[in-house]
This record gives structure tokens, C-alpha cells and sequence, in this order.
């Protein structure tokens, strides 16, 4: 029986920089997702799990990874923060909410 992966998928995680959020993005890159878009409410915070996805050891085997892992700022508790995002965002195949207000 072959394991499913997440191979050609493109996952956006909202709550994405840290915690269960950030365990999530780091599965789906393991899992050959081809696009991972991680969200939060803090530019600081997306950069820094970006920058730390693309540094990951386990990861290293990973081809393009700078390419496969992106963020952008989405705000729960603002509608328009989170049109804006979507818009951006495009199409997507799962969606994982890990932050609240």
C-alpha cells in the first residue's frame, strides 16, 4: 500500500509561523506539497517561519524549497485583510486554520 503524499497540492495554513500551524507547513513540505502559503497577522511573524521553513535541516532534501514555501498577512478579525489574501492566494487544495482571534 503506497502512503498518500501531498505531492502537486497547494496548501495555504492560516496560524502558519508557529506551533501546530508551523508543524503543519513543515509535514506538507516533507509530504512534496508543490506550494505552501503560510498566514498570520504579523509580516514579522510570516517572514521568520518562512525564513526558518527554508532553513529547516530536515528539509534540505527537498528541491526548490525557496520556491515551494511562501507567506503573506492574513487577519483573522479583519474581512478585508482576509478578501485580500484569498485574492492573492489564488486556488488552492486544503486549507488548515490553526490561529483565532
Amino acid at each position: 500500500r503506497t502512503m498518500a503524499t501531498l505531492q502537486g497540492k497547494r496548501i495555504v495554513i492560516i496560524g502558519g509561523s508557529s506551533g501546530i500551524g508551523y508543524g503543519v507547513a513543515k509535514s506538507s513540505l516533507l509530504s512534496l506539497a508543490e506550494h505552501v502559503i503560510i498566514a498570520s497577522s504579523s509580516a514579522e511573524k510570516v517572514a521568520k517561519a518562512v525564513a526558518r521553513l527554508v532553513a529547516e535541516p530536515d528539509l534540505q532534501a527537498v528541491q526548490g524549497l525557496s520556491g515551494k514555501v511562501t507567506g503573506d498577512v492574513a487577519d483573522l478579525g479583519n474581512p478585508q485583510s482576509l478578501r485580500t489574501f484569498f485574492e492573492k492566494v489564488g486556488e488552492f487544495d486544503h486549507l488548515v486554520l490553526t490561529g483565532g482571534t
